[in-house]
């Protein structure tokens, strides 16, 4: 009795050839995409946070600056075009130029920045020229 044999079968290889050339595709468009953002990205020296405060600087005043625009100066309530006095007042106090006085501002971060560059024009006014913004160190 005869039994039927197949031939074997041939293995036949994948063709990578196909999917070597879409992946060099995705390789050169990622690299100039990338050199395109690179190329618009603003050259900027950001700020170093530094986690305390230089030992040179007098004990600063403090200004909060809350969430709705409210302004407290040394923890009382003030507006906002009255800073500039209450500061000046404070700086009389103590016996120091208002070029002296160390300020220590502190923003709550959803308070409008508007409000901000209002506070320090007033305090520029004044001729305070040390403002210092507090920061979260993490």
């Amino acid at each position: 009795m005869r039994l039927c044999r197949k031939p074997p079968r041939e293995i036949t290889g994948l063709n990578m050839t196909a999917m070597i050339d879409i992946v060099f595709l995705l390789i050169i468009f990622f690299m100039t995409v990338s050199r395109i953002t690179q190329d618009r990205a603003a050259e900027v020296r950001l700020p170093e946070v530094v986690a305390g405060v230089d030992t040179d600087l007098a004990e600063p005043l403090d200004i909060a600056v809350l969430r709705d625009g409210t302004v407290l100066v040394d923890g009382l309530a003030t507006d906002l075009a009255g800073t500039a006095g209450r500061v000046a007042a404070i700086a009389r106090g103590l016996a120091v130029a208002p070029q002296t006085l160390v300020i220590q501002l502190r923003v709550d971060r959803e308070c409008d920045s508007a409000v901000v560059n209002r506070l320090l024009k007033e305090l520029e006014a004044a001729g305070i020229q040390r403002v210092f913004a507090a920061v979260l160190v993490e």
